[in-house]
């Protein structure tokens, strides 16, 4: 049996698993998509891009994967291009701003991140990435509210952004809305049902459910 303090301490440390972003990966990938790989080098190769924070060669990448092997690989690639990469195509300088926010962000200030964030929302409204990052911060600040606002109109921009909902998942547990939570990693998950870490945060928010429901009975 979990304790309350533990789902969210635990949830809160797994939180490096959806923060991965620009600069994460160990090496960043050529600019330019290279020729002749095989599909699953393609499939690999876009989750490296997107480890970068490089959304338009992750589509190129994943899109090469789901040409090279529609009824393998390509079905596991065709799933994270919905679930992980913008929607719609991302200007460079949009990309850019993105990761600068994100550098400020894991540098420790939050405040040049934040000004990243909404200059980039601004300029790029229809750029999903800045907006997850920004309701992280917020979460992370305990302005549930207004992390809440801003990432509802992430997922509003584009339903298929898992990490969004996985941010959704974040705030609410904060506000100890366990019903609100449990929506929204389970809308993560019939996006990409082999996210790991949405499957621990179900179980953490079923376990959470349970000791309420104990405490009641």
């Amino acid at each position: 049996m979990l304790r309350s303090t533990g789902v969210r301490g635990v949830a809160s440390r797994l939180c490096v698993l959806l923060l991965l972003g620009p600069g994460s990966a160990a090496s960043q990938p050529l600019q330019q998509v290279p020729d002749g790989l095989s599909a699953s080098q393609y499939y690999e190769l876009g989750k490296q891009y997107k480890a970068a924070g490089w959304p338009e060669q992750a589509r190129e990448a994943l899109t090469r994967s789901m040409k090279a092997d529609p009824q393998g690989v390509g079905k596991k690639a065709d799933i994270y291009l919905r679930a992980y990469i913008p929607r719609d195509p991302v200007p460079a300088f949009a990309v850019q701003m993105n990761i600068d926010g994100y550098n400020k962000m894991a540098q420790g200030d939050q405040a040049g991140a934040i000004r990243a964030f909404r200059e980039c929302i601004d300029l790029f409204p229809r750029f999903e990435w800045p907006y997850g990052n920004l309701g992280s911060i917020y979460t992370e600040q305990g302005r549930t509210k207004e992390a809440k606002e801003i990432l509802e109109k992430a997922v509003t921009i584009n339903p298929s952004y898992v990490n969004g909902w996985l941010h959704l998942v974040e705030a609410n547990l904060k506000d100890r809305d366990l019903k609100a939570a449990r929506d929204a990693v389970q809308t993560a998950l019939q996006l990409d049902p082999e996210n790991h870490y949405a499957q621990l945060l179900l179980q953490l928010i079923s376990a959470q459910q349970a000791l309420a429901f104990d405490n009641i009975a």
